[in-house]
C-alpha cells in the first residue's frame, strides 16, 4: 500500500489475474486474490468461465496445464502459448522444416491429456522461441500469425508496465479487496482514456 512505500521491503499485496484485450489492452475480466503465493493455475475456472467458443486466447508459461488445454479445444477456444523447454512430444506431422523454422503435428500429453497440437519453433536472433497451439490447420491460422499474436502478448506486459509505477499501480491505497479491484479498474479506464 501507499503508505508502506518508504519501507526497506515491501509486503506483497496478492495477485491479479486479468483476461485482456490484446487491441485495447483493457481488461475484459479481473480477478484479485489476497494470497500473495497464489498460483496462475488456480485462475483457470474463472478465465474458462469466460472465454467463449471462436476465441483466441493468447497465455504464457505460467498457465501451462494440458487439462485445461483439452478443455479450451473442447469449449471451441484457440490458444497460444509458449512451449517449455522440456516439451516431450511425439511428432505426428511435419509441415514445414526450414533451418530456423519448424512447424509440426505433434501428440502432447500421457492419459487422459494426451492431444493433439502444433508445435511451431522459430530460431530470432540466436534463440529458439517454442510456441503451442491447438489449431492444426495452417491456413486458418499460418505459422507466422501464431508467432505475431503471440508477440503481441507483451502490449499486455507493456501495458502492466506502464499502468504499475507511471499511473501507480505499484502501490495501493487499501488492502480490502473491493479497493483494489476499484483502483485497478479506474485506473486501466484512465490509462485507456491517454494511452
Amino acid at each position: 500500500m501507499g503508505l508502506l512505500k518508504e519501507l526497506e521491503s515491501h509486503p506483497l499485496a496478492g495477485k491479479i489475474t486479468a483476461v485482456l484485450d490484446i487491441c485495447t489492452r483493457l481488461p475484459l475480466c479481473l480477478w484479485y486474490d489476497a494470497h500473495p503465493q497464489t498460483h496462475d493455475q488456480s485462475f483457470w475456472p474463472l478465465i474458462r468461465a469466460v472465454l467463449k467458443p471462436g476465441m483466441l486466447v493468447i497465455f504464457d508459461l505460467g498457465y501451462t496445464n494440458f487439462a485445461v488445454f483439452q478443455q479450451l479445444t473442447q469449449q471451441g477456444v484457440t490458444f497460444v502459448t509458449r512451449a517449455k523447454t522440456n516439451l516431450k512430444a511425439e511428432v505426428e506431422q511435419v509441415l514445414r522444416r526450414q533451418a530456423s523454422v519448424h512447424d509440426r503435428v505433434v501428440w502432447i500429453g500421457q492419459g487422459a491429456t494426451r492431444q493433439r497440437v502444433r508445435l511451431i519453433e522459430v530460431l530470432y536472433k540466436g534463440t529458439w522461441y517454442r510456441y503451442l497451439t491447438n489449431e492444426v490447420d495452417v491456413e486458418r491460422l499460418p505459422l507466422e500469425y501464431v508467432v505475431a499474436l503471440y508477440w503481441q502478448r507483451w502490449r499486455i506486459e507493456d501495458a502492466y508496465n506502464v499502468v504499475k509505477p507511471l499511473l501507480g499501480l505499484a502501490y495501493f491505497w487499501s488492502g480490502s479487496q473491493n479497493a483494489v479491484e476499484l483502483q485497478v479498474w479506474a485506473t486501466w479506464v484512465l490509462y485507456s482514456k491517454w494511452g
